[in-house]
């Protein structure tokens, strides 16, 4: 008879347990939905919450373009962007570099010097200038890329010099659909598409039926036959931007510098990364480096340091991923900075 009653007390006690387990778990479920689609950040992000952000976006996103940011970690880079590996002190004649690229086939760095017709061939170790190009007359060069056995190099009116490797002296001239109105500084190469990559500090549009309000952009030049694509291939909102750092860097104090830094946005750079077909975007002005992806969305951006990125105006890798920045020396002596990549 005790044993009976004791098993009949257990089996009470046990449905009660159940019960308000049951009621807990529909009162959390309750409250995962009511929060569904917020962001609270704290020091230590929630991760759980960012999916919930991301899927959110994804559905209520109406344009593949910058529309949602994809990745809200302001450190997952490879790059400690502030802190160079090796420092090239460049001679004089580069105090106003303005593009920078790399030739794996010789491993040197290329460069130009804004107002000269000069290409210039460097030691990636040492920054010292081992031969002297003559291209062309003086002008306002902003780009240098190497493709093949063709160096290109880019003039702010959109114009681009070809030097192939079996001329002595001179260069092909290469009129593009873009003008001096969309002061185009950078100069990429895109190896998904074999294009070049042309990015405008200036105007958005090449054609009076475009619309691009507060928004940076690149066009892709056909290797082949010299033709540009009217619309973009890369678009940049300042909004999507404000956004992506206003989620990314929530918790910082300097916020609000932050945004304003980030909505001024102009490329002067850019380049493909070797490993993941990423683009980076420097810009002198607000000291950036923004990450993005082939659809243009956002992946990171980066605060560039004025004490050492005197005026950021070229970007390049080499073959093992390390990145270069060269920067025009606006208060002394210009110079070059590898950041070598590194395990997240």
């Amino acid at each position: 008879m005790l044993i009976k009653s004791a098993m009949l007390i257990w089996i009470c006690l046990t449905y009660v347990l159940v019960s308000c387990e049951s009621k807990t778990s529909s009162n959390n479920t309750r409250n995962t939905d009511a929060h569904q689609g917020q962001l609270i950040i704290e020091n230590d992000t929630n991760k759980s919450q960012i999916k919930v952000l991301r899927e959110e976006q994804v559905r209520n996103s109406t344009e593949v373009h910058a529309s949602h940011p994809t990745n809200l970690h302001p450190d997952t880079i490879h790059y400690k962007v502030n802190e160079p590996d090796l420092i090239l002190t460049l001679s004089y004649k580069l105090k106003e570099i303005s593009g920078l690229t790399y030739d794996h086939d010789k491993d040197q760095l290329l460069a130009v010097n804004d107002e000269k017709g000069n290409i210039y061939h460097l030691d990636p170790s040492s920054g010292k200038i081992v031969h002297t190009f003559d291209f062309g007359k003086r002008g306002d060069y902003e780009g240098i890329e190497k493709v093949g056995d063709n160096i290109y190099v880019l003039k702010s009116n959109g114009h681009i010099y070809i030097k192939n490797d079996s001329m002595t002296s001179g260069s092909e001239l290469l009129r593009t659909e873009l003008r001096e109105a969309n002061d185009v500084e950078g100069l990429g190469y895109d190896r998904n598409t074999n294009s070049l990559l042309m990015a405008c500090k200036g105007k958005s549009k090449i054609s009076s039926d475009q619309d691009f309000k507060k928004t940076k952009v690149v066009y892709a030049l056909n290797i082949e036959d010299g033709s540009c694509a009217k619309d973009p291939l890369l678009k940049i909102s300042d909004e999507a931007l404000s956004k992506f750092v206003q989620l990314a860097y929530a918790n910082s104090k300097d916020l609000k510098s932050y945004v304003k830094r980030v909505t001024s946005f102009a490329p002067s750079a850019i380049a493909q990364h070797p490993f993941d077909s990423s683009f980076y975007l420097l810009s002198s002005i607000g000291k950036l480096l923004i990450i993005i992806d082939q659809h243009s969305n956002i992946l990171s951006v980066q605060f560039l340091d004025n004490a050492i990125h005197a005026q950021p105006e070229g970007i390049c890798f080499n073959k093992n991923g390390s990145l270069y920045i060269g920067n025009e020396g606006k208060y002394g002596i210009a110079k070059i900075y590898r950041f070598d990549r590194s395990k997240l």
